[in-house]
């Protein structure tokens, strides 16, 4: 036995290793691997071993290659005769001259990634070439495969393309892929074994299983010893479950390659899983479980296997998901428009995306509160293109009965992170004023209690921190698209170390540029809106309220956002006030106003 023969190590070791032991006799060579294939009746082989069958060969041939072109043993000029003898063979032999014909490109790849493609590096373009060419015949050859039917969906042919496909695919060339005539058809074949097939997910039979398995307990506990558990493990166990992120990886690969129908097909398969497994999920008890701390031993000792389900299945689809999302926004020709602007321009396209996201309502399990969770991360992204009335008449009513509800951290942090964003400041600034202006028409103590919420709200946050707060961040973004960088200059020049009404004046008087300067306070947003109630309270509160402004402007730091709280105030007591409070205002500026100072 040869070096090379002693170090095989895997399937049919005796063709293997007759492969590596001889020197090179091209007949010889030939005549062996015609008599193997021959000997092979993939007819004769069971239907419940045809997969394990055709991946043996595949590896067999795989660490043939492997060893003989990353030999030194072996000449440059011997290793392509070698090669050129396998590729005629396989080309020859149906399929499972397919089967072989991958293992030689496998082991030919893993030569490339280790960095060893130089002895014989400019065959493999060739091999690839051969490899799409027999996988197009295989496809014209074995219509049955690619047909959609019960019956089909654990077609043993069917999973040894989409095992091969997974492994090589992601590693050929974008300048060969692209000459490549049956990759609609591959992508369909290998998504329908992730999603369809029997031996993987099934369309989630597999949780209907554990629904059933536990109902028959009395609805008490699923145990390592029930036959759905014994399901689960024999398909975690399966070959193929193992290749999954590969063939998910190969499905990624293709979508680049397809036409926008074949993309749409796969999204349509995509999406009745995960509707089909939504509906079967909410149907099982385990579904109802909050903590996992509350499941019995028995329960918790069996859950770890469907949670592995589970992560392997949100990989696969993130990953498919993933490169579709990239294909409609970095190629936007395959779908007509880039789907993000189409999204961001279309309020009508906003509205249907936020209705398709809409979970139950009323509904407290644990999967349906993660629903709402990812509802309000929708909301947050694509708030600025709701309609006012959207946000007043679904939105609002939906999201506030969860403000308080601090039991689930992901959805409480989730609520308030959104919240905010569904007001702009000028809506803020507007709702609250009305607030106030109906208030003092009505009770002057009713309308200091809801001033004082305010206050007591400015209060609870320090003003020292000169960083944007998140919600004046958000503002910012929303609010001063037409503020720039001058505006800063121009106003951050006017300032002065003994600064007056005079320089006050003289800021920049766009009020959305103010309020963008604003802004830059942790509090400016809640600052802004107090200034403006100066306006709407009567004269009895007046005075209290102006003190209390002071006092708050007096505590934020020096700079352009203090500034610019000081010009909206000079400017609320300017103008919009009538006679006997302007009086009141003018000479409260003059003896107190004045003395808010700012200086660089």
């Amino acid at each position: 036995m040869s070096n090379l023969a002693s170090k095989y190590e895997g399937p049919n070791p005796s063709i293997a290793r007759s492969l590596l032991s001889f020197p090179l006799n091209p007949e010889y060579l030939y005549n062996l691997l015609t008599e193997f294939i021959s000997s092979q009746n993939i007819n004769n082989v069971g239907q419940e071993y045809l997969f394990d069958f055709g991946a043996s060969l595949f590896y067999t041939i795989q660490q043939v290659t492997h060893l003989k072109l990353s030999s030194n043993e072996v000449k440059k000029k011997e290793k392509a005769e070698w090669v050129r003898i396998f590729l005629k063979v396989f080309i020859e032999q149906g399929f499972i001259g397919f089967i072989m014909l991958s293992g030689l490109l496998k082991g030919y790849q893993i030569i490339k990634s280790n960095e060893k493609r130089f002895p014989i590096g400019e065959l493999i373009t060739e091999v690839e070439d051969a490899f799409l060419t027999s996988l197009d015949s295989v496809i014209k050859e074995n219509q049955d495969i690619i047909v959609l039917d019960e019956q089909n969906k654990m077609n043993p042919k069917k999973e040894i393309i989409a095992y091969i496909c997974g492994q090589i695919i992601p590693s050929i060339p974008y300048e060969q892929l692209i000459k490549f005539n049956s990759k609609g058809i591959i992508m369909q074949i290998c998504s329908s074994i992730i999603f369809e097939n029997p031996r993987i997910f099934q369309n989630g039979v597999f949780i209907k299983n554990i629904t059933q398995d536990i109902l028959n307990d009395n609805n008490q506990k699923w145990t390592t010893n029930s036959k759905s558990y014994k399901s689960l493990q024999n398909k975690t166990n399966d070959f193929i479950f193992k290749e999954l992120p590969r063939i998910s990886w190969g499905i990624s690969k293709l979508v680049l390659f397809v036409d926008k129908n074949e993309i749409i097909d796969l999204l349509n398969l995509t999406y009745s899983f995960a509707i089909e497994l939504f509906r079967l999920w909410e149907e099982c008890p385990l579904s109802l479980v909050e903590k996992e701390e509350s499941l019995d031993e028995e329960t918790k000792k069996a859950t770890p296997l469907l949670w592995l389900i589970f992560k392997t299945l949100l990989f696969s689809i993130t990953m498919i998901f993933k490169s579709i999302v990239d294909q409609s926004l970095f190629q936007p020709e395959i779908c007509e428009k880039q789907v993000l602007d189409k999204s961001l321009d279309d309020e009508i396209e906003v509205n249907s995306l936020i209705e398709v996201c809409r979970p139950l309502d009323g509904n407290n399990s644990p999967s349906n509160k993660s629903r709402i969770t990812y509802y309000l991360l929708v909301i947050e992204q694509l708030m600025k293109s709701i309609n006012d009335n959207m946000v007043e008449q679904e939105i609002l009513p939906f999201i506030h009965k969860y403000i308080k509800d601090n039991k689930d951290s992901l959805l409480f942090e989730s609520v308030h992170s959104g919240y905010p964003n569904i007001f702009s400041i000028i809506q803020l600034r507007t709702a609250y004023s009305e607030v106030i202006k109906y208030t003092s028409e009505t009770d002057d103590v009713l309308c200091w209690l809801c001033l004082d919420r305010l206050i007591k709200k400015i209060e609870s946050i320090t003003p020292e921190s000169k960083e944007l707060n998140d919600h004046s961040n958000q503002s910012l973004k929303f609010e001063s698209t037409s503020y720039n960088s001058t505006n800063l200059s121009d106003l951050s020049s006017s300032q002065s170390e003994d600064d007056s009404t005079n320089n006050i004046t003289s800021i920049n008087n766009d009020p959305e540029s103010i309020q963008a300067v604003a802004l830059y306070l942790r509090r400016g947003h809640l600052l802004l809106t107090l200034i403006d109630q100066v306006q709407f309270v009567n004269l009895i509160i007046i005075k209290t309220l102006l003190e209390k402004i002071k006092e708050f402007l007096e505590a934020e730091p020096n700079g352009i956002g203090k500034l610019a709280l000081k010009k909206v105030l000079f400017d609320t007591l300017s103008m919009g006030l009538d006679y006997t409070k302007k009086d009141v205002c003018v000479k409260w500026w003059l003896s107190e106003g004045s003395k808010i100072t700012v200086s660089q």
